[in-house]
Parts: C-alpha cells; structure tokens; sequence
C-alpha cells in the first residue's frame, strides 16, 4: 500500500502581505512567507541561509538578459552557474566573456 504525503500550501512573494491576506491563510491553513512574515523566518533570512540569491541581485543585468534566463527557468545564480556556457550563450543575449565574468562572480558570492 502506498503512504500518501502530506502536501502543504505555501505563497511566497517578494512584497508584503496585507494583514487580510494573513487573516485568510490562516484560515485555509496557507503558510506565507515575504519579506515581513512570518516575523521568526523571513524570506531575506531564508535567502541567506541557503544561499539561494535571485539573479535579479545583478543590477548590471538587462530586463532582456533576465527576461531571456527566466523564460528557460534559470532565475538563481545556482542556476546559472550550473548551465553550459554554451548553453547560456544560446539562449541569452550574453557573450562568452559576461557569461564567464558572471560566474566568477557568483563563485565568489556563494565561497564567502
């Protein structure tokens, strides 16, 4: 017989929430997280601690650079410093030497 898992409804936004929002989460057993809630494990702390950056940390970056990783689901700079260069090249409007520039400098935030 197979065990059923236990699945949980999380919304996660990068804003606040209105203490509406709150009040019917709880209601529907939602949990939420943003960057002010809940007040124990905030989404920057969570950032942190796992060390999962968005892309978006990259001012540097172009709305079409980002808009072009986005659209193949690479949205945190594990997740581009996991692809092929080649890869990247192909699907971004980024040359070989920002691609390479980029992950050097994401190797750097994710050692320290």
């Amino acid at each position: 017989m197979k065990k059923s898992k236990d699945y949980k409804l999380i919304l996660i936004t990068n804003t606040k929430f209105t203490s509406e929002a709150i009040k019917f989460a709880k209601c529907y057993s939602i949990n939420l997280l943003s960057w002010n809630f809940p007040s124990e494990k905030k989404l920057p702390k969570l950032i942190e601690e796992k060390r999962f950056y968005p892309l978006t940390i990259f001012d540097f970056l172009s709305k079409k650079t980002l808009t072009s990783l986005f659209n193949y689901d690479i949205v945190s700079i594990k997740d581009f410093l996991n692809k092929d260069d080649g890869y990247l090249k192909k699907i971004s409007v980024l040359n070989e030497e920002e691609i390479k520039n980029l992950k050097s400098i994401i190797e750097e935030i994710l050692v320290v």
